[in-house]
């Protein structure tokens, strides 16, 4: 099969090159854990690497996933204070 352009030519990976990609960051505060969770996207978006909206999805359901995490954790923990109270004015 012809081909016009040249196989296996690759550009240099330098800070220039990544200069000019958007980054973004992902940010929720959950009241109940009293915690804030933080993730950033951005840098190579091209040549085969994860476009800029999966990248910003996947930070996306990072953040939710680990707020979903602690506030589990922190309402099981409320519930043991508030057992480990119950218990104790008996």
């Amino acid at each position: 099969m012809k081909t016009k352009h040249p196989r296996r030519v690759r550009d240099q990976k330098d800070s220039e090159r990544y200069a000019g990609s958007p980054m973004g960051v992902a940010s929720r505060y959950s009241p109940l854990a009293d915690r804030t969770v933080t993730a950033h996207w951005g840098g190579d978006n091209s040549n085969g690497h994860r476009g800029i909206a999966k990248a910003r999805r996947g930070a996306k359901k990072y953040v939710n996933s680990r707020i979903r995490f602690r506030e589990k954790a922190a309402l099981r923990q409320w519930a043991a204070d508030s057992n480990r109270d119950d218990d104790g004015s008996m």
